[in-house]
């Protein structure tokens, strides 16, 4: 059985709590150090229409992953959703798995399946896989850190959009992270060590690290 962390969520505020002290979530950091500019062309009205959309999806796909035998299969993405976990015999462990460092960050991991592979749903026009990989491993190193000796397995991307895709993404060492969210901590300046790193998968299939 996986650890239960101390820090308490507020959900309607989306705010994370230790001891009355506000910690960090790990959205803000990504926006802050990696991708400052990445919704900066995108109308508020689209963004928060795709917000909406989006926690919808969510919702839905938490509730399976609590309740597999009761959900309600009129959400499209939903449907899709079942369907590629059933296709890729990936039975879910948690849905929300809040975890955090115990002192400045926290954040939640939408899904961990039995062999503790991590995944995050994405409901977006498309699937940004660098986001995803830094997001990812953010969410394994805190895992790890609040589960101390159970090591993470996979990074996998759910893309639920015309069809459910299931997409693996590189994890970024711990230490690059550790070093990301010390600097966040105390506000000060980060550059990203691997900006020109190429991860090559075993398919052929290249992904750059920026």
């Amino acid at each position: 059985m996986l650890n239960k962390s101390k820090v308490e969520f507020d959900e309607e505020y989306h705010r994370y709590f230790l001891d009355r002290q506000e910690l960090k979530g790990i959205t803000g950091v990504i926006s802050r150090y990696l991708f400052p500019h990445k919704y900066s062309n995108v109308p508020e009205r689209i963004l928060e229409r795709s917000k909406d959309k989006g926690h919808e999806i969510h919702k839905a796909c938490e509730l399976y992953n609590i309740f597999p035998t009761v959900y309600d299969d009129s959400l499209p993405e939903l449907r899709q959703y079942v369907a590629l976990l059933n296709e890729n015999k990936i039975v879910p462990l948690e849905a929300e798995y809040l975890v955090s460092n115990g002192e400045t960050h926290a954040t939640k991991i939408d899904m961990i399946d039995e062999q503790i592979n991590l995944y995050d749903i994405k409901t977006t026009y498309a699937l940004d896989k660098n986001y995803l990989s830094w997001q990812l491993s953010i969410c394994a190193y805190l895992f790890e850190l609040e589960n101390p000796g159970v090591s993470v397995g996979k990074l996998y991307g759910v893309w639920l959009r015309e069809t459910a895709k299931l997409v693996e993404v590189p994890r970024i060492d711990s230490e690059i992270v550790k070093s990301l969210l010390e600097a966040d901590a105390m506000n000060a300046e980060w550059i990203n060590p691997i900006q020109t790193e190429e991860i090559v998968f075993e398919n052929g299939e290249k992904l750059h690290l920026l």
